[in-house]
């Protein structure tokens, strides 16, 4: 005897927080259980039914519902309302698709928050950790890391492979320079730390963009690269802002060259969304004078929503918006659409 069982799909794209679903009808022979969907993350039987759809490796729901990631949960309670609606033996299976950020710039444990709040936004991060004895620390975090060598172009190649081999979707690749962190680490402009502060704040970076665009002109796929700086005031910002800025602590001539530097990178970087039809850019700055500054969580919740955005646009990016920088919390430059 055949029997007709609707099959529910969702397609849970969290990259891009778009809902699409599909019914899909299947044969199904009754008293076995010869289907079973493919590359499902998560599936929950109809409670009205006596037969069971096992959660993933026999788990329950809760063991099976990471910290990290708490839309999990709310997708399972969206589905289970379903069941009111659904015929008795609906399966309702749900596919999360996550996406995969390499982050560059501070370093493990310095940038563990800002990662942590990255992996709230359903991503998985790989990033640089100053010691290897610690790398390990973070993966249940869906952080991985490894350590590297910032003053050398083979090492700024293999951190790349490490991320790829690691990470299945990679495609967001994140580069952040945080002004008031490097002013803590050179606050004198002292000549035996120039050339430490070059390797921190010039080299590594020249060197990682270098390698990754060599790295995707031979891949070819659709990836997005984004810079993201909080600037710092110069003495020159100091002295020209007069009383309106008194507060303010400048930050030391070689910090104040390496933010500048970085942002000539980046908008050289921007340029090339001209002639790559792979690639995307964005340029985001956190100033001393926005509200955001502090809120390291505010900033990567907008960061990741505005990556989303470029990646869900409907027409491609084009050069004169690749080469806008925009301050973060506002809105990215018109053409954008949310929704395809």
């Amino acid at each position: 005897m055949i029997a007709k069982v609707q099959i529910v799909v969702f397609k849970i794209n969290l990259e891009l927080l778009n809902l699409q679903i599909e019914t899909i009808t299947e044969e199904k022979t009754i008293g076995m259980t010869k289907y079973r969907p493919k590359f499902i993350n998560n599936c929950v039987k109809n409670p009205k039914t006596s037969e069971l759809f096992a959660p993933s490796k026999g788990r329950t729901k809760a063991e099976t519902t990471p910290r990290a990631i708490p839309i999990k949960y709310l997708i399972q309670t969206f589905i289970t309302s379903l069941y009111h609606i659904l015929d008795c033996d609906s399966i309702v299976c749900y596919i999360i698709n996550m996406s995969d950020i390499l982050l560059i710039g501070k370093e493990l444990p310095d940038v563990l928050e800002f990662a942590e709040s990255i992996s709230l936004k359903e991503r998985r991060i790989f990033t640089t950790c100053k010691n290897a004895t610690e790398v390990s620390n973070f993966e249940a975090e869906n952080i991985f890391s490894a350590t590297w060598n910032k003053n050398s172009a083979i090492s700024a190649r293999s951190l790349i492979i490490k991320a790829e081999t690691k990470l299945d979707n990679l495609d967001e690749y994140l580069f952040y320079f945080d002004a008031p962190y490097f002013a803590s680490k050179f606050e004198l402009d002292k000549s035996e730390e120039v050339s430490a502060a070059i390797d921190s704040m010039i080299s590594s970076y020249q060197y990682a963009i270098n390698e990754l665009l060599y790295r995707l002109e031979q891949k070819k796929e659709k990836a997005i690269i984004s810079f993201l700086i909080k600037t710092a005031s110069s003495k020159f910002d100091v002295l020209q802002a007069g009383n309106k800025n008194v507060n303010s602590r400048p930050v030391s001539n070689i910090v104040d060259s390496a933010q500048m530097a970085f942002k000539a990178l980046a908008q050289n970087v921007a340029t090339l969304v001209a002639e790559k039809s792979y690639l995307s850019v964005l340029l985001a700055q956190n100033l001393p004078t926005n509200e955001l500054y502090e809120n390291e969580k505010e900033v990567v919740s907008w960061l990741m929503n505005s990556i989303n955005e470029i990646k869900n646009a409907k027409n491609r990016q084009t050069a004169k918006q690749a080469c806008t920088w925009v301050k973060v919390g506002a809105k990215i430059p018109s053409g954008f659409s949310l929704f395809k």
